[in-house]
């Protein structure tokens, strides 16, 4: 935080106070967490969709004491009027996120072909933003929009991820994500994702379901983190499920952003109201765009 404040010759005179209520600490070295992800995590520069710019929308959640525990995206909305919304899970908020933070761009740039946590010493930085506010939430998808506080500066260079609204199954889809607050991964499945329920029942299938990642799989601290069509566009938000390294023919489970889109039965938990604030009408699907050219 910087504060200033204009002297006049009166205010030479005064006493002035600030009093800091909180000190939230950050270390350029995130220590712990470096390399902790299953051998059989794919790093996101090794794959197709690496080098697209929805892998800038990705980061990871960190408490203010800088616990990782979990992973977001950033989402345009319809009026593309650089709103820092992020998406994750609702089972992520599990206290005040006032004081919490975002990384970014904790990921490499190149592909190690022997896997980055054995070919690479050197951790990359993750760029910081501090700051959160819970706008919205709804359990049955399992979804939460948060609003980061601090202005992300232009120089990390975010991407704020488009969205596709379509209630058909996807096909050829990929996960981007930080398990066990590890560098950025990627998970891709090749095939069609199935309608499927967490605890609804089978007259609610709020989620899509990845019967098995083709490469890949998510962990714990991958919760909360998009699902991408082909063309980069969200269209859920990890839940859970059985995928880890040592079961990778596990499932995973989505909740899906068309369902809280308009299935909420309060309207202020519609993910509408938020990313449509315009009230536009027949919204479909919402193309992407950096943040510092909505800025201009």
């Amino acid at each position: 935080m910087l504060y200033r404040e204009p002297i006049t010759e009166q205010q030479q005179h005064d006493k002035f106070k600030l009093t800091v209520f909180k000190v939230v600490h950050g270390f350029n070295k995130m220590l712990l967490s470096h390399g902790a992800s299953g051998s059989c995590n794919i790093d996101v520069a090794c794959r197709e969709h690496g080098d697209k710019p929805q892998v800038r929308s990705v980061g990871m959640l960190l408490t203010d004491d800088h616990q990782r525990y979990c992973s977001g995206a950033l989402i345009n909305n319809a009026n593309g009027d650089g709103k820092q919304y992020f998406l994750t899970a609702n089972h992520c908020v599990f206290s005040d996120v006032s004081y919490f933070i975002v990384g970014f761009n904790y990921q490499y740039e190149k592909c190690y072909p022997q896997g980055v946590n054995k070919a690479v010493k050197r951790e990359p930085i993750a760029q910081l933003v501090q700051g959160l506010r819970l706008v919205s939430q709804w359990e049955k998808t399992d979804y939460a929009l948060l609003e980061i506080k601090e202005p992300i500066p232009d120089s990390y260079n975010v991407y704020l991820a488009g969205f596709d609204l379509s209630e058909q199954p996807a096909s050829d889809v990929h996960a981007i994500h930080h398990p066990s607050g590890d560098v950025k991964k990627i998970s891709t499945f090749k095939g069609s994702l199935h309608a499927a329920s967490w605890s609804e029942g089978p007259t609610m299938s709020f989620h899509l379901q990845v019967p098995a990642w083709t490469e890949g799989v998510t962990e714990r601290g991958s919760s909360g983190s998009p699902l991408f069509t082909k063309d980069g566009l969200i269209i859920g938000h990890l839940r859970g499920g059985q995928s880890s390294c040592e079961y990778p023919t596990g499932y995973d489970l989505y909740g899906g952003i068309a369902y809280d889109w308009s299935k909420p039965e309060r309207a202020d938990d519609r993910l509408s109201k938020y990313l449509n604030p315009g009230g536009q009408k027949h919204v479909k699907r919402v193309e992407g765009a950096y943040l510092k050219d909505l800025r201009k």
